[in-house]
């Protein structure tokens, strides 16, 4: 009789094994999946002065690069047991000089700390350019300016001083890049461009000039005011890009607001300067009560907004859109402790249109804004107008009759009114100065801020012109009997001109003038 052998086994202490079997897969598995490459890490000093030298590509075999920061520190991951070399640069010339030129690795398997490297050259390139006023010309001479890195990057200064001529130089080391601004210390000034960027120097470079503005640059006539101590707070947002016609402001030119005085004149209350990178603070001055003259505004008197513009020597009436909320006057009224942000600021040119009694020509050099109906633009003198025509239609108020309905910018027009007054045409030139003429009769406008002469606008069609005439006077240009006693076309006016032949003639924009 044969007995089969058999082994008792703990079914507890088989599951034991089992489990623990399992969990020893899965800590080696976790062990390996978190095991960490080595680092290679240093930095890299500039001699003599052992300065953290930033920028610095430092190129691994086989791997990739990385650059030092601002610290002149770098760190690069490498595979274990990497084999390798790894070489300093700056930018894509042979300006350094490191040592070691390189270092050299086998089978890298820990973190490799302060692997150093000291760079050296004996290069330096020069920038250099001149600084002047914007408008005249006028070189900034022998004075100290600041040339620091804009926000965001290291830190960085160099201070200058300008020779008699405005002329300003400094050097700096090869491959440097940086952006920067400038700034004068004695003096309000404002330099444009405001910043300049400098990527990877590699030699010298000329021409950086600057034009400056002066910001206490003396008022324009009727631009000075008085600070009474009543004030009404206004902030105008540098985001809000003031512009005359389209055209931003420039720096340095001013914004104002104007009250009514007691002779029923603008005078202006408040200024500020544009400054394009920071708010303009403008402070309404309000009406001193101890004083016999109005030297400010009264309470709750709405707020007139003008700009000069230095280039153009010219002032331009304009109009704000304000901020709403909370605590903000928004209704373009004066109030003492008020405070106001303006989020828009157009600004178009200043056009009053002088008419004589009696008959006259009438045209207009600037365009308003809208929808130019006839009776909107005659609204201001309705007292005074009798009628306005062109050739062919007519707006007379007195008699109901208007098949004129709408001004036209390229048109001049008869105009009556029983005593001289000003029209008010504020708005913006168009870019387009051409007038189409027809055979015989035509009405011509003056498209022009300034007189034209008539000559030298018609000698381009000359042979085509018969006779250019005042429409109430007796001057006249009558080339074909050498007669001109016209000789300028007057703003706002409108002349009788016949043409043998379909023609046009084009208005020339007024010549810039004189800077200061």
């Amino acid at each position: 009789m044969s007995m089969k052998s058999s082994t008792n086994i703990n079914p507890a202490l088989l599951g034991f094994a089992i489990i623990f079997s399992i969990l020893s897969l899965f800590s080696n598995r976790a062990i390996s999946s978190t095991r960490v490459n080595p680092v290679i890490s240093g930095n890299v000093y500039l001699l003599p002065d052992l300065d953290d030298f930033d920028n610095v590509t430092l190129s691994f075999s086989g791997i990739g690069q990385t650059l030092t920061n601002e610290d002149g520190y770098y760190e690069m991951e490498v595979p274990e047991g990497w084999n390798g070399i790894v070489t300093p640069s700056v930018c894509d010339g042979d300006f350094y000089a490191f040592d070691p030129p390189h270092l050299i690795y086998n089978n890298v398997t820990e973190n490799l700390s302060d692997q150093n490297y000291d760079a050296e050259t004996d290069t330096s390139f020069v920038i250099s350019g001149t600084i002047t006023e914007k408008y005249s010309g006028v070189p900034l001479a022998n004075t100290t300016v600041i040339f620091e890195m804009a926000a965001g990057g290291p830190p960085w200064t160099v201070t200058v001083t300008t020779d008699d001529d405005g002329n300003y130089s400094f050097e700096q080391l090869p491959c440097w890049t940086n952006e920067v601004n400038p700034g004068v210390t004695n003096g309000y000034y404002y330099l444009e461009p405001f910043t300049r960027g400098y990527d990877k120097l590699s030699g010298n470079i000329g021409n950086q000039d600057y034009t400056f503005v002066d910001y206490e640059y003396p008022l324009p006539p009727g631009w000075d005011y008085l600070q009474t101590g009543d004030a009404h707070i206004i902030a105008i947002e540098n985001t809000s890009f003031p512009n005359i016609c389209s055209q931003e402001l420039e720096l340095g030119d001013l914004i104002g607001v104007f009250y009514m005085d007691n002779s029923n004149e603008l005078k202006c209350g408040g200024l500020g300067r544009w400054q394009d990178e920071n708010n303009v603070a403008l402070i309404a001055q309000g009406d001193d009560d101890l004083t016999q003259v109005k030297d400010g505004f009264d309470y709750y008197e709405e707020l007139n907004w003008k700009v000069y513009s230095f280039a153009a020597e010219a002032t331009f009436l304009a109009t704000p859109d304000y901020k709403t909320g909370g605590f903000l006057s928004s209704n373009n009224k004066f109030v003492p402790g008020g405070l106001s942000i303006i989020e828009e600021l157009d600004a178009v040119n200043e056009n009053l249109v002088a008419i004589p009694a009696g008959w006259s020509g009438f045209s207009s050099y600037t365009k308003p804004d809208g929808l130019p109906l006839i009776a909107n633009i005659m609204d201001p003198i309705e007292n005074e107008l009798v009628i306005v025509q062109s050739l062919e239609k007519m707006y007379y108020p007195d008699g109901g009759v208007n098949n004129l309905l709408v001004w036209s910018y390229d048109e001049g027009y008869l105009i009556k009114v029983t005593e001289e007054t000003y029209l008010p045409m504020h708005g913006c030139e168009e870019d387009n100065k051409t007038v189409a003429l027809t055979k015989t009769w035509n009405l011509l406008p003056v498209l022009s801020k300034c007189e034209v002469d008539v000559e030298a606008l018609f000698a381009p069609v000359i042979s085509k012109l018969i006779m250019v005439k005042d429409i109430a006077g007796t001057q006249i240009y009558w080339p074909d009997y050498g007669i001109n006693t016209l000789e300028v076309l007057e703003p706002g006016r409108a002349y009788y001109v016949a043409v043998t032949q379909n023609t046009s003639v084009t208005f020339d924009e007024c010549q810039d003038p004189e800077v200061r």
